[in-house]
């Protein structure tokens, strides 16, 4: 079960359903905060304050969370080695400043490396990959933007999408790779024909 994946391909539902990902594995876990829906084929947040995340049980620490997003928003990311709602790391796009990786610990954040100020668009391709050295990588359509190296949380395994009190962002064509193979990369392997349609507060 370690390499995961949805499409988000099925019935648009309401009350906090995102359901079960078109891999056939185990369900979205979205009760963490808020909550999460699909819409047009697409993972939506439709409630919540402040941080709001669903995940995925991998069953691996080590994994790339790959996924398109399809509106920006003002504010969404992925969650990487998360534990539950206070504890994971995260990789924040946002038009405001572009880029950024965080590590939330009880709560807190810190920021891991730096900030990358380049230009991100409506269906870009965002990666936030951890390997065996506890090397964390950002990317946007297959560049590194931002690196770090931390081994915070680093035996946690469920790995998701996240928002911030935002209704308009939208996430397509979700992926999670095993990187425990060996060769501590981390590379993503293509899932999805389509995957390269290529304010943090």
């Amino acid at each position: 079960m370690a390499n995961r994946a949805d499409n988000f391909n099925r019935a648009d539902t309401s009350g906090n359903n995102i359901g079960t990902p078109s891999d056939g594995g185990s369900a979205w876990i979205n009760t963490l905060s808020g909550s999460w829906d699909i819409g047009s084929n697409q993972a939506k947040e439709t409630s919540g304050t402040g941080q709001v995340i669903c995940v995925l049980e991998a069953s691996t620490a080590l994994a790339t969370v790959q996924a398109t997003a399809t509106n920006l928003g003002s504010n969404a990311g992925l969650v990487l080695c998360v534990s539950d709602d206070n504890n994971y790391i995260v990789g924040v796009f946002a038009p405001g400043f572009s880029m950024a990786v965080y590590k939330r610990v009880a709560g807190s954040f810190t920021q891991l490396g730096s900030t990358y100020g380049g230009s991100i668009s409506n269906g870009d391709v965002f990666a936030l990959e951890r390997d065996a050295s506890d090397n964390i990588a950002f990317k946007q359509n297959g560049v590194s933007r931002v690196t770090a190296t931390d081994s915070f949380n680093n035996t946690a395994t469920k790995h998701g999408l996240r928002a911030n009190s935002d209704t308009s962002v939208r996430f397509d064509d979700f992926s999670i790779t095993d990187n425990s193979g060996g060769g501590g990369g981390g590379t993503v392997i293509p899932v999805f024909m389509n995957q390269y349609r290529q304010r943090w507060s």
